[in-house]
């Protein structure tokens, strides 16, 4: 009888474990769907505010890079707040890219802006 009663408490046990681990996993998961940013991403210049989505496209962007006293600089996105400084030159950059940096280039991954800042430095 003990031995029936101690299998019945150790299946208990692994049902409510089981059913803990089932629910944590639940919840980080549907706290990363909702975690990212979807919003479209704006981005002022003085008095120009240029939409970077079109026609209600949406994308999540986590860095942007643009020309910061003629060198670049990159900002996080949703707290717009300097990430890093770099000691890439602007000027001797292509004009297209200098442009682009006026307003602001985006990038989606850490990966990605590592790999643009690795092409255009020295």
């Amino acid at each position: 009888m003990k031995r029936q009663m101690s299998i019945c408490i150790f299946l208990a046990i692994i049902v409510i474990v089981l059913t803990l681990l089932y629910i944590k996993f639940n919840n980080e998961n549907g706290r990363n769907q909702t975690d990212d940013t979807t919003a479209p991403i704006e981005n002022s210049t003085e008095n120009n505010t240029q939409s970077l989505t079109s026609s209600n496209e949406y994308s999540t962007y986590y860095f942007y890079a643009k020309n910061d006293n003629g060198r670049i600089s990159v900002y996080d996105v949703k707290t717009q707040t300097l990430y890093m400084e770099t000691g890439i030159e602007v000027e001797f950059l292509p004009e297209e890219l200098q442009q682009e940096l006026e307003s602001g280039i985006y990038f989606k991954t850490e990966e990605e802006l590592y790999d643009f800042l690795e092409s255009y430095s020295s």
